[in-house]
């Protein structure tokens, strides 16, 4: 029994990990989501433009195809700038996915 005790020894407590701040939380989820859903809505708009020549018909025309790509990877990249930054730089991101997303709902969809 050479290196172990027979008295038991008072086990350390494990200390809480600093986590991250819950504020925002719901906020990165929001801009995500919206993130999100202008990638989807922009893939459905290309997969209709290709439906669309297939057939024959105009479709919603590359412009739009092209400003819903182009809203959806500046809100993606915002939102990658929200998720890793703290501050008012990653503030900043979470503002620009809102802004992108009203933008291209505006001149997409209710214009």
């Amino acid at each position: 029994m050479h290196g172990t005790t027979t008295v038991d020894e008072p086990k350390a407590e494990p200390q809480p990990r600093p986590d991250r701040p819950r504020r925002g939380r719901w906020l990165r989820g929001l801009t995500g989501s919206l993130a999100l859903g202008l990638g989807v809505l922009a893939t459905f708009l290309v997969a209709a433009q290709f439906y669309a020549i297939h057939n024959g018909s105009i479709g919603p025309g590359w412009e739009v195809v092209f400003g819903h790509l182009a809203g959806a990877t500046v809100a993606v990249v915002a939102q990658r700038v929200f998720d890793r930054r703290r501050g008012a730089f990653g503030w900043l991101g979470a503002l620009v996915v809102v802004a992108i997303t009203a933008a291209v709902l505006w001149l997409g969809w209710y214009r």
